[in-house]
């Protein structure tokens, strides 16, 4: 079920030349509030992965967590890599919270 994050009231709303509301700039208002995306990636250090990361998520302007399991981590900026045992999961649980996007290559 969808609930709203928040109410506004405003004291007038704004109208075309004709008169008709203009739905478009209350709208827009609130994707400019559009908070930044949040992403973390498993595999991402592979062919696939490092062309999804870079020509995916960094090109949309998510701020990506990579994890990987080499020890020689690649430099991309824009995102941080985090070297991790994929053997013990509870070693990198707390990576994926306040993540939005999650993808496993």
């Amino acid at each position: 079920m969808k609930c709203p994050k928040s109410i506004d009231f405003e004291e007038e709303l704004p109208r075309h030349p004709t008169g008709k509301l203009y739905k478009r700039l209350l709208k827009d208002r609130y994707w400019e509030k559009k908070t930044t995306l949040y992403s973390i990636v498993a595999g991402s250090t592979g062919l696939v992965g490092s062309e999804l990361v870079k020509g995916k998520f960094v090109s949309l302007g998510h701020v990506v967590t990579a994890l990987t399991r080499r020890k020689t981590i690649p430099t991309l900026e824009q995102v941080e890599y985090k070297f991790v045992d994929y053997e013990k999961p509870s070693s990198f649980e707390h990576l994926f919270q306040n993540k939005n996007t999650y993808l496993y290559v």
